[in-house]
């Protein structure tokens, strides 16, 4: 009978949650094809803050 062998992320934690940000002024970037339409919200920096 083969043995069983456990995965590496058995016992692995969970990954810590987004924490909650203010930001006061930001941009929408709105992308539209024949299809789709994506909106993503970025701070002043240019990093995604809502897809």
């Amino acid at each position: 009978m083969a043995r069983q062998t456990r995965s590496a992320n058995a016992g692995a934690r969970r990954p810590r949650r987004n924490q909650r940000r203010n930001v006061t002024v930001g941009q929408a970037h709105i992308k539209s094809t024949f299809n789709n339409t994506i909106v993503s919200i970025t701070d002043p920096t240019g990093a995604v803050i809502a897809s």
